[in-house]
């Protein structure tokens, strides 16, 4: 387990970013057993690894290729 000082090292963010996706929502999964944050290295490569990107417009599994476009069946 590593503290969140540790996990920004291994994740190459902030303390700082961390410390906002644990309020708005989105970030890596964690833990708080005491007052220690404590992240798994595990769930950390699992947050990386879902937030891979091809490009700034495309995201990997997208249903859609380029911002703009239309989902299928999306009439907008």
């Amino acid at each position: 387990m590593l503290r969140t000082e540790a996990a920004a090292r291994y994740t190459g963010l902030s303390v700082s970013t961390l410390e906002k996706l644990r309020i708005a929502g989105g970030g890596p999964i964690y833990c708080q057993p005491t007052r220690a944050v404590l992240y798994d290295p595990d769930d950390l490569d699992r947050w990386l690894a879902s937030h891979r990107r091809s490009s700034t417009s495309v995201r990997i599994g997208a249903s859609h290729d380029r911002v703009g476009e239309n989902k299928e069946g999306d009439d907008a």
